[in-house]
């Protein structure tokens, strides 16, 4: 999950830094100097340009990637259409860009629904719940917990652990 944000970061050039930082920049900070940042801090983009980039990395961590392919495939096309062939060029590398990304997502399913993937494994009284989250038939990564239950049985222990995990979260529609 970690490596896919920071690819996302990457491929829309969004801020990392804190807002208190963002607000009090006079001029772009080294993000925007490696090209890893459009200098929103310092207006080098509108304000409706970056929430475009926010939003195209919100579809794609929601697993909507394919409008966000459709759309850059579309601005890449109108780019060169009007002559504006380094922003068609720089559109299609984006867009080259994503689907590397999406490739290395790829989770092989009979449906493109969302999921989480639970599984664990006990041995000598110590435990591993692995979480795979999986949306639209994307990999968006997992995580693993180490939960104490001494005297349990396998049943118990994924009983509690899934009462307490979506307890504040909302489930998907379908689990394994």
């Amino acid at each position: 999950m970690r490596e896919s944000l920071q690819q996302l970061q990457k491929l829309f050039k969004l801020r990392n830094c804190e807002d208190t930082f963002f607000e009090n920049r006079s001029r772009p900070c080294l993000q925007y100097q490696i090209d890893r940042c459009s200098g929103p801090c310092v207006g080098l983009i509108t304000e409706g340009e970056y929430r475009r980039d926010v939003d195209s990395a919100i579809k794609v961590l929601s697993g909507r990637s394919e409008e966000v392919n459709a759309e850059l495939a579309r601005q890449m096309e109108s780019a060169a259409e009007s002559l504006q062939f380094e922003q068609a060029a720089r559109l299609r590398d984006q867009l080259a860009s994503l689907k590397q990304i999406q490739s290395q997502q790829s989770v092989t399913a009979a449906s493109k629904r969302d999921a989480d993937v639970v599984a664990l494994a006990t041995e000598a009284g110590d435990h591993c719940i692995a979480l795979m989250f999986i949306r639209s038939g994307r990999n968006l990564g997992s995580t693993q917990f180490f939960p104490r239950a001494p005297l349990g049985d396998s049943g118990e222990i994924m009983s509690a652990f899934l009462m307490q995990y979506y307890f504040t979260r909302e489930a998907p529609a379908k689990s394994f």
